[in-house]
């Protein structure tokens, strides 16, 4: 699959990515089950890498 984004999209992404990815750090640290935060720490490293991928992603340049 390949997408191709503006650089208004692709901020829009990042931004989206890296506020869920702190509210599920806040998530993790506010939790005390074992499991559910294993589960949620699962999650989190899913989640920062695909904000890396993101944050790499190539970005055509805006032509106004």
């Amino acid at each position: 699959m390949e997408w191709t984004l503006t650089p208004e999209e692709h901020d829009l992404l990042v931004r989206i990515l890296e506020q869920h990815h702190q509210a599920l750090l806040k998530e993790i640290w506010h939790t005390d089950n074992r499991d559910f935060k294993h589960a949620l720490q699962e999650d989190e490293k899913r989640l920062e890498s695909i904000l890396d991928w993101a944050r790499q992603l190539p970005v055509p340049s805006s032509h106004a």
